[in-house]
């Protein structure tokens, strides 16, 4: 498949609603679905903060972040996002991933924009548990050399 279909589309960080493969700011690599730089790299504040139940503590700064979630999203095998809303500078998206071939998870993502519309703080929650754990574990492995290993679980 040479890209991702969105089910509902991330029109915070540049995608548009009911996409086609490959128009939405997804694409399918290596396994797994990366935001192309146009809909990262311009969205993120310099000083950005990424909080996450795979994480131990936060991840600050753009090129930190945009690794983290790189890696992140390269562990789906597939990505929907099924809702969003927004209220003054927040954006609140639901989504559904396939992780490890057969694992589900879901969550939900709050973003904070400043007043320049660049995102300055994401908060992403996965559940469940035994699924976020496992998540965290292999993140911390693919980042082995760029991340500081203690922000993964299974690190001590």
């Amino acid at each position: 498949m040479e890209g991702a279909s969105c089910r509902y589309a991330c029109p915070a960080i540049g995608h548009r609603r009911n996409c086609r493969p490959g128009g939405c700011g997804l694409q399918r690599k290596s396994g797994g679905f990366q935001s192309t730089q146009a809909a990262t790299s311009d969205a993120f504040a310099s000083g950005v903060v990424l909080e996450a139940s795979a994480l131990r503590h936060s991840v600050e700064g753009r090129d930190h972040v945009k690794t983290v979630m790189a890696a992140a999203s390269s562990i789906y095998t597939s990505l929907a996002f099924t809702r969003d809303a927004s209220h003054g500078d927040r954006h609140y998206l639901k989504w559904e991933v396939t992780a490890f071939e057969d694992t589900v998870l879901r969550g939900v993502t709050i973003l904070t924009k400043n007043d320049d519309g660049k995102i300055v703080h994401a908060a992403i929650h996965h559940r469940p548990l035994d699924g976020v754990r496992k998540f965290s574990a292999e993140l911390g492995r693919r980042l082995q050399g760029k991340v500081d290993a203690s922000h993964f679980y299974g690190a001590a």
